[in-house]
């Protein structure tokens, strides 16, 4: 352990950035009436092998490789009846005791290392909990908002055509109620194929071939596909009716679509209790949501009961004891 006049200086340097720390140098020397001198001693916390005592209260100045510094814990674990014990004398260390202490940092980083991964992996599960919880409520809210919409839920669009559980949207933004609309597929005409010989081939044989080319080109014939086929899709409406023209190759899509108006149509009454219901039950289930957070609770005492459970912080603080024995010279439990 290094002189007073080394011991004073060093605690002088640490203290520039430590308020707590204003290191009283009148009272280093002899102790008054229930007061020790002022100096360097064995860390009670243990986070270090040496803390400064200012003679009546014990700092977060600590010694750190020959230097004084500040604790990051500050004064955490630490009151005024803990016993003041001198620092042991230290001595040089050899290399193997040097690669020893070189270990035990490292046992100490994984130690720590250890118990914060444990918290990450509790604080991930309080997330999902929360994220499951958020998600279920979402999805009750959903089904109450679609139940409670006057259209009710979106079933599909075909062309502008949108269809809900209660209504009808025409192309042109119109709104009627399904109950009494109708919808039906016509289609009409069919696929023609025509031959014909072509000018360009009949000119570039003559010209390649003369006459033998020409009467070959004859058979060089083009041929043409006349699409005349006709698709409709009619709706009637209780106020009125439309006519929708559809792509010929679109006619099990267009009778699919039909055959929904007319299913839905013909069934409103029917899901309108069926919607009253899912309403019901969703207001029941978003009330049981928001009243039980049990999954969530759970998740973040546990979360809670990682960050100061004993078995992670005895491995972390034996580490620490173990490294401080070593820089000490001694052996742990000593």
């Amino acid at each position: 352990m290094n002189t007073d006049g080394d011991e004073q200086k060093r605690a002088g340097q640490g203290s520039e950035a430590m308020a707590d720390d204003q290191v009283l140098n009148d009272l280093k020397g002899e102790g008054r009436d229930g007061e020790v001198a002022a100096g360097w001693y064995s860390d009670p916390a243990h986070r270090s092998h040496a803390r400064w005592h200012d003679g009546r209260h014990w700092t977060s100045t600590i010694a750190v490789d020959g230097a004084a510094a500040r604790d990051p814990a500050g004064l955490e674990g630490i009151d005024s009846s803990m016993p003041v014990v001198l620092v042991p004398e230290r001595r040089s260390l050899d290399r193997s005791e040097r690669r020893a202490v070189k270990a035990g940092r490292r046992a100490v980083r994984d130690a720590e290392r250890a118990h914060a991964v444990a918290i990450a992996a509790a604080e991930r599960a309080v997330r999902d909990a929360e994220i499951s919880r958020s998600n279920q409520l979402q999805i009750a809210n959903t089904q109450l908002a679609e139940a409670e919409s006057p259209s009710g839920k979106r079933i599909g669009e075909y062309r502008g055509v949108i269809l809900h559980e209660r209504t009808l949207t025409t192309p042109k933004g119109g709104t009627v109620w399904l109950r009494g609309c109708s919808a039906d597929v016509e289609s009409g005409g069919n696929l023609s194929m025509s031959h014909r010989p072509t000018l360009t081939r009949l000119a570039a044989g003559g010209l390649l071939f003369g006459g033998i080319g020409m009467l070959g080109s004859l058979a060089a014939q083009k041929r043409e596909v006349a699409d005349k086929r006709e698709l409709y899709l009619l709706i009637q409406t209780g106020e009125g009716g439309m006519v929708l023209q559809c792509p010929p190759d679109d006619g099990l899509i267009v009778r699919q679509f039909a055959m929904a108006i007319n299913a839905y149509a013909r069934d409103v009454d029917a899901n309108d209790v069926e919607r009253a219901a899912i309403a019901a039950s969703s207001r029941a289930i978003i009330g049981r949501i928001l009243a039980d957070t049990s999954e969530v609770d759970t998740a973040m005492a546990a979360a809670e009961r990682l960050r100061h459970d004993p078995t992670h912080l005895a491995a972390i603080e034996w580490a620490k004891d173990e490294v401080l024995a070593l820089e000490s010279g001694q052996q742990h439990g000593d």
